[in-house]
């Protein structure tokens, strides 16, 4: 595909000057016939935006590649000026232009007839994915209810393996695009593909009213990436005790991805996080007796180590900022509940 737009490119700058030579001496009509001999439509299938193509899929399914040059005109649906990152894929555009081969096209003006109402920035359909999963995209008002919606992420056979919602980033009452986040956790595939399914919020319940968008993914099931935190003394000189960083491990992949978060951070920052700054403040040799996530609260009680001769409010205070966040990155918990052996009241005491 990148060679398709560097031959474009050059082909199209080229015809480029040469029309313009001939339109030097053209009358109006002339010049409206060079540029507007052929006009195709069809579906968006890439969008090239570092070398300025577009790729289509006409109806026949022939694929045409679309080159922007600098006079090409960019319409929207409401014939309003716009720039090549309106389009999308899945997109329906109409181009008018010059034929440079079969199926290749230098625009002179290119209409936007439609764009879906929901759209996926990331993931992309072919890039292996791992639990926690980023997902970003852009969304119209009609999905959202108070700003969020549900995503689901199912293996090939459609079982679940975790849900979450997305948030709009920006004012979410509009019929225009707006950006969303969310991360999920899935728990391990049995199936090497799966699907991101998306459904509108719906408060009314009405099945007229509903939507789905289902969109292929592939899994990436050897490894996972998951953060732990600890305190830094470049990125926080003052030490305020409440203040962790996260520093990011891959680690094999694992079900039970919050208890191997809460693992690698007890092993305390590597030889390469020293380097940057990175301690804790948790003793060596805690062990992990349990740890159970229920309604949105983390429930983890560790060995006695975690508090033998901890002395100070700060240090306290650090610890549990440590093993907090450490848990709170996973979108399925909200609140933390530390103990030892079982024990709430009486420990980590300054």
């Amino acid at each position: 595909m990148a060679l398709i737009g560097v031959i474009l490119i050059i082909g199209a700058n080229t015809l480029w000057q040469n029309r313009s030579r001939l339109m030097d001496n053209s009358s109006p009509q002339e010049r409206a016939n060079i540029r507007m001999n052929k006009t195709v439509t069809g579906t968006v299938t890439e969008v090239m935006t570092s070398a300025n193509i577009i790729t289509i899929r006409e109806a026949s399914g022939r694929e045409t590649h679309i080159a922007i040059v600098s006079e090409t005109k960019l319409l929207d649906e409401k014939n309003k000026t716009a720039t090549i990152n309106a389009i999308y894929k899945e997109s329906t555009i109409e181009a008018k232009g010059e034929a440079t081969a079969t199926n290749a096209l230098l625009a002179g003006e290119v209409r936007i007839v439609s764009t879906p109402s929901l759209i996926i920035t990331s993931p992309t359909e072919h890039e292996p994915v791992r639990s926690p999963l980023a997902i970003t995209g852009l969304a119209t008002g009609p999905w959202y209810f108070e700003a969020t919606f549900p995503v689901t992420i199912t293996d090939a056979d459609h079982r679940s393996l975790g849900q979450h919602y997305v948030t709009a980033t920006e004012e979410w009452m509009s019929e225009s695009l707006v950006p969303f986040t969310a991360t999920v956790e899935f728990s391990q595939p049995k199936t090497k593909t799966g699907y991101l399914i998306f459904k509108n919020a719906n408060p009314s319940g009405l099945p007229e009213h509903e939507k789905t968008f289902e969109m292929p993914i592939v899994f990436e099931a050897d490894a996972a990436n998951v953060k732990v935190f600890f305190n830094n003394s470049e990125l926080d000189p003052a030490f305020l005790c409440t203040k962790v960083f996260p520093t990011t491990r891959t680690i094999p992949w694992t079900e039970g991805i919050g208890r191997a978060a809460i693992e690698e951070l007890l092993k305390g920052p590597t030889n390469e996080e020293k380097t940057m700054d990175y301690f804790t403040n948790i003793n060596p040799n805690v062990r992990i007796n349990s740890l159970t996530i229920e309604n949105g609260i983390a429930r983890i009680d560790l060995s006695d180590e975690l508090d033998r001769n901890v002395g100070g409010s700060c240090r306290v205070t650090a610890i549990r900022a440590q093993i907090t966040e450490t848990l709170k990155q996973f979108p399925t918990v909200q609140q933390v509940v530390i103990s030892i052996n079982g024990r709430t009241e009486d420990i980590l005491q300054p």
